[in-house]
């Protein structure tokens, strides 16, 4: 996502602090550490095993404390998987999966339930790759549904492949048409990636189908990244420290993800 990388800043220890005091202080911080060590959380969605973001702190993007199962995810009876943004004790929680397999090039389909123009105004849906090694900008090829915090302006989709602020890399379409479930797609090629999304779950429609919602071809070669992320689902708040604006959905209903290896 955008600015999803997030900094960790480590206090240093004032000189002339002696061995004594290190190792009191030392002692005395062992079992707040332990309480901010938080279990790794995985499920099982798509026929494929994904991890649970849970965090104690707020993290980028955004600022968001990531709730992790039965909080921020949610793993539906129907075997749909949910993200959310919801609050409990007074503090927001977002939610993100990490498919657990790297991907490359290949097709890519995300079909959502939930209609992403209905969403609050201060929430992001990421569907996107990222890499955590810095070559290619994390390899990131995003998916966005946002209206990225601004009460006066509608949800929009955009596909962006990073970095999103140089010229032609991102691709901005109006979500208005859809109603109902629809599919998230594209197709990375070396060179190349394809974007597409149209109503309902059937195969990509033809070019020209009244079905499309949107495509936007990518082919600045350079600038493609190359294999191998992970793919990575999330909603949280564009401005972590301000809460939604009650003006929409705070939750996504995603029935299934399709990763088709290229031949």
């Amino acid at each position: 996502m955008l600015g999803r990388s997030s900094v960790f800043r480590r206090g240093s220890w004032k000189q002339g602090v002696s061995i004594l005091g290190f190792l009191i202080a030392l002692v005395s911080a062992a079992p707040l550490r332990a309480q901010e060590t938080l279990s790794r959380q995985t499920l099982r969605f798509s026929d494929r095993q994904w991890t649970v973001r849970q965090t104690a702190k707020p993290e980028g993007p955004g600022g968001n404390v990531f709730g992790g199962k039965d909080l921020g995810v949610l793993l539906n009876q129907d075997g749909s998987l949910t993200l959310r943004v919801f609050q409990k004790d007074g503090i927001w929680h977002a939610g993100e999966v990490t498919l657990q397999q790297r991907t490359g090039y290949g097709e890519y389909i995300f079909r959502l339930r939930t209609a992403p123009g209905e969403l609050d105004p201060n929430l992001v849906l990421g569907l996107f790759t990222y890499s955590g090694a810095s070559a290619y900008h994390h390899r990131e090829i995003d998916i966005e549904f946002s209206a990225w915090g601004s009460p006066n302006l509608p949800v929009l989709g955009q596909y962006v492949i990073q970095p999103y602020q140089d010229p032609g890399h991102l691709f901005s379409f109006d979500l208005s048409r859809i109603k109902g479930p629809a599919s998230y797609s594209f197709v990375w090629i070396e060179g190349r990636v394809d974007f597409s999304s149209w109503l309902g779950y059937g195969p990509r429609p033809k070019g020209g189908s009244p079905d499309i919602i949107a495509a936007w071809s990518f082919a600045d070669a350079p600038a493609v990244p190359r294999p191998s992320p992970n793919v990575h689902m999330n909603l949280y708040l564009a401005n972590g420290d301000r809460p939604p604006l009650g003006r929409g959905a705070l939750s996504v209903t995603i029935d299934s993800f399709q990763f088709t290896p290229a031949k």
